[in-house]
């Protein structure tokens, strides 16, 4: 997901009141525009549970973090020097 586009959004969503409660209650497709976001990534925002701002971050926090690769654990002494 575009972490750059998510955080124009929830910045957008920050200083307006307005659009604030249309995202999280109406979550109309055209309110994503403008935010480089792709449409899967707005059906997955338009998807996401949260009645305020902080319920949506950290809703969209945990997607993005759900969707990070996992890294092997290292073997010790096996870092870059």
């Amino acid at each position: 997901m575009s972490t750059r586009g998510v955080q124009k959004l929830v910045g957008a969503m920050a200083i307006s009141d307005q659009f604030r409660v249309k995202v999280l209650f109406s979550r109309e497709p055209s309110l994503f525009h403008g935010f480089d976001l792709t449409s899967e990534e707005v059906l997955v925002l338009m998807a996401l549970p949260g009645e305020n701002l902080a319920g949506f971050a950290r809703e969209v926090e945990s997607y993005i973090d759900s969707r990070k690769p996992v890294e092997p654990d290292k073997p010790a002494g096996a870092e870059k020097g």
